[in-house]
């Protein structure tokens, strides 16, 4: 029976699993999960040759996994391992039958049901702890470590989720592997699987069984959640069908809900949200009332970045040659949505002309979304003799987590903030493209550019630190 004095030592969380440390093989393996909706317990392959285990006492399995993809996860056997579980004052023993999976994982072993059945453990995810009996029948208390835990679910943020089934087939020789010996057992970086058991478990009633991995945090993650590289732009070929297949997804697209109050601050419309009480409206109206300079309406609004704080620069590798695209034609419609975007930029600034560039792109329209054109420069020739820029970039689905817990969330959308960062003077020559008239070349960093965003998220960085952990 869990009390409210479970609950003191708890950190207050809406969904941390429990994950407990056990002691088997003779050593100390964190990172063990309590899944209650697994039918078998589980122990991965990582786990299995960092704890220096002979792959001889394995006894044979005959399925083996599949994903979506074709993927093929193996069943390498299962063995029974002697299992400690103490809370330092008291503890307990147990045989557990362990199903070996090659399949990585954030954590390093799953208890199942059968483990938790055998064991009579009573397990709180609101308390955070599982309880059971020695054989003494004193009351065993196993905290969940919410630090360890939390790890893992940021982890498995940053990789693709998979489902996976257990398939019967024809047992196969073990292929030798190389087990780099280890002192303590702790999982690798992998993708993610989500297995449903079939026959051929250790237990005969195993049926479905659910395991979610994630990177390891003990490894550095060598690949971060990176942007999209600038999106390089291809002509579209506009027809009657592309036009419908637009209106299609028009109407499909999720409409917010109305669910905003219109309010003048400061001689400018803003709206906010309807949920909040009046009282909290009067406090954000009074925030943005202080700071009505950070907001802007046009171009004419940004003053942009200084250069001398931060300015793009287009680093290209001296080995590649300057490429001067072929001029495309366009109909008489798309010439003045050219004509017009131009202008835009000229009288906002962006752009000015050029002459004898040594790099220079076509522009490329797309159709939007609704119906509208957005006007592109083609830099795949760019970029591909760009190097790529690896500044550690942030995953959006950790930062929302994050701010779990919070009173209140507030998205900031910067007006064109790509457009409010200068381009390094010598760079800009090369951002040079083509329209019906003349050649223009950007002075403000434009979409595409294969660096844009790791050196937008280096403004960022630099503009929030003082913040980053206190309200950001």
């Amino acid at each position: 029976m869990f009390t409210r004095a479970d609950l003191r030592d708890v950190v207050p969380h809406d969904n941390d699993p429990v994950v407990i440390s056990v002691v088997t093989a003779g050593r100390k393996v964190h990172r063990v999960l309590v899944d209650q909706g697994s039918s078998t317990d589980v122990m991965f392959w990582s786990t299995f040759n960092k704890l220096q285990l002979s792959p001889d006492l394995l006894r044979p399995y005959t399925g083996c996994l599949y994903g979506f993809a074709r993927d093929q996860v193996e069943v390498r056997g299962y063995l029974e391992l002697r299992t400690t579980f103490t809370d330092g004052t008291a503890s307990r023993t147990e045989s557990i039958r362990y199903l070996v999976v090659n399949a990585n994982s954030a954590y390093n072993i799953l208890l199942g049901r059968p483990a938790l059945n055998r064991l009579r453990v009573v397990a709180s995810t609101r308390h955070m702890k599982m309880k059971l009996l020695d054989l003494s029948g004193r009351v065993i208390v196993i905290k969940s470590d919410q630090e360890e835990a939390r790890k893992c679910y940021e982890n498995s943020l940053k990789t693709k989720r998979g489902v996976v089934m257990v398939l019967e087939r024809p047992p196969v020789s073990d292929m030798p592997m190389e087990v780099e010996p280890l002192e303590e057992a702790t999982p690798v970086e992998s993708t993610p699987v989500e297995a449903s058991l079939a026959e051929g478990t250790p237990r005969e009633d195993a049926r479905l069984e659910k395991t979610y991995g994630e990177a390891s945090p003990m490894e550095e993650v060598s690949e971060e959640a990176s942007p999209r590289e600038a999106d390089e732009a291809t002509p579209i070929r506009e027809d009657r069908r592309g036009e419908s297949r637009a209106k299609s997804v028009r109407d499909r697209r999720p409409q917010p809900v109305d669910n905003v109050v219109e309010r003048q601050i400061g001689g400018k419309m803003f709206k906010l949200g309807r949920l909040l009480s009046q009282e909290e409206q009067d406090e954000v109206a009074a925030v943005i009332s202080r700071h009505l300079d950070a907001f802007a309406w046009s171009a004419s609004d940004m003053p942009g970045i200084d250069p001398d704080f931060l300015c793009h620069h287009v680093i290209i590798d001296p080995k590649v040659r300057p490429v001067r695209q072929r001029r495309r034609k366009f109909n008489e419609e798309r010439r003045l949505v050219v004509q017009e975007e131009t202008k835009k930029l000229l009288s906002a600034g962006h752009i000015r002309e050029i002459q004898y560039p040594e790099w220079l792109a076509n522009v490329v329209l797309v159709k939007k979304s609704n119906g509208k054109w957005r006007m592109c420069v083609n830099f795949t020739d760019l970029n591909k003799a760009c190097p790529k820029d690896s500044y550690p970039l942030p995953s959006i689905d950790a930062l929302v987590d994050s701010a779990s817990g919070c009173k209140m969330l507030n998205f900031l959308d910067a007006f064109s903030g790509y457009n409010q960062i200068k381009m390094h003077p010598r760079d800009e020559s090369k951002t040079a493209f083509m329209t019906e008239t003349c050649s223009y070349c950007y002075k403000v960093m434009p979409f595409g550019l294969k660096n844009a965003g790791a050196t937008y998220q280096r403004l960022m960085d630099r503009v929030i630190a003082p913040m980053l952990g206190k309200n950001v």
